[in-house]
């Protein structure tokens, strides 16, 4: 019996990351067609920076409510990993540094690279903080 009721929770975990994804895959691609031509992809670094703003709040929100209601793991699965991880995406930022080494933007593109790892490094570790000061507040 066990063994089955974690069968079940795996398959509802995995339609919550799928769904998820099919979600923020589909915002990403909206927002990715406004920035076709610049040298420098401005939508597609917003999109990972405030993805990363999001992700550090998602999880304090879980961390803090999830011994309470479990149902917020799976809001983790379904907004985490599914929908903020297709709504930002390594691929589409390495395509953006490819896309400006192969335009001869060199500096460009290493600066893109650094400004998305030092801000998006630091906008999680920003959501984390004020996500832990709201959720703390709020229980």
């Amino acid at each position: 019996m066990k063994e089955k009721s974690r069968g079940a929770e795996i398959l509802l975990t995995l339609i919550c990351v799928f769904f998820g994804g099919a979600i923020g895959a589909g915002i990403r691609a909206g927002f990715g067609f406004l920035s076709r031509g610049w040298s420098w992809p401005w939508v597609i670094f917003a999109i990972n920076l405030t993805g990363a703003f999001l992700l550090g709040l998602l999880d304090s929100l879980v961390a803090a409510k999830s011994s309470a209601h479990p149902g917020f793991k799976k809001l983790s699965s379904l907004v985490g990993t599914g929908m903020m991880g297709a709504f930002t995406t390594y691929g589409t930022f390495v395509d953006g540094v490819r896309h400006q080494f192969l335009s001869s933007l060199q500096s460009a593109a290493v600066g893109y690279a650094l400004s998305s790892l030092v801000a998006g490094v630091f906008l999680a570790g920003l959501g984390l903080y004020i996500g832990k000061k709201i959720f703390k507040e709020a229980k």
